[in-house]
């Protein structure tokens, strides 16, 4: 029976030398502990609101963070993915097809330095459709300014037929 006693007793102090407090007082080895002494909220509407100073929007169980500081970070900690996503849903929603990967994506902006340069400025960079009666594929986009762009859009190429003809040719009388 002693040497049971003894066996029990020598596989608990091999245990306990493992954990990170001393089993006694039940403090932290090395550092101060002191017991948390307020109360807890069981309030639900504390629980579940965003850790963002100054934010009071609800949040879900997952996240800390609301659904904007959420979005918010995704988008400072993956730009491209952010812009690509973004890019997609909106051919989507004006029924453009959308063949681009993620991978070439990528590539695509670091050839173009389109992420570093892109926003909503007459400067800035921003993605055009060679073709417009075509989606987001490979070989249709490239990159211009948003004046480029929006120049583009507005002066067609196109030029009426009574415009290209000589004064003489186009006036009837």
């Amino acid at each position: 029976m002693e040497a049971l006693r003894w066996h029990f007793k020598s596989q608990a102090n091999a245990y306990f030398r493992t954990l990170p407090f001393d089993v006694e007082s039940r403090q932290p080895f090395g550092e101060f502990y002191e017991p948390f002494v307020g109360t807890f909220s069981t309030d639900k509407a504390d629980l579940l609101q965003c850790v963002e100073p100054e934010c009071r929007k609800d949040r879900k169980n997952m996240y800390r963070h609301c659904s904007m500081h959420v979005a918010m970070r995704f988008r400072q900690r993956n730009p491209i993915t952010y812009k690509y996503n973004n890019l997609k849903t909106n051919a989507k929603k004006r029924g453009k097809s959308f063949t681009l990967t993620l991978r070439f994506f990528r590539l695509f902006c670091w050839a173009s330095d389109y992420n570093e340069n892109s926003g909503r400025l007459a400067n800035d960079y921003s993605i055009d459709r060679i073709d417009n009666a075509r989606g987001y594929e490979r070989g249709n986009i490239q990159v211009l300014t948003g004046a480029e762009n929006s120049e583009k859009y507005h002066h067609h190429d196109k030029v009426p037929e009574w415009m290209e003809a000589s004064e003489e040719e186009a006036l009837p009388f």
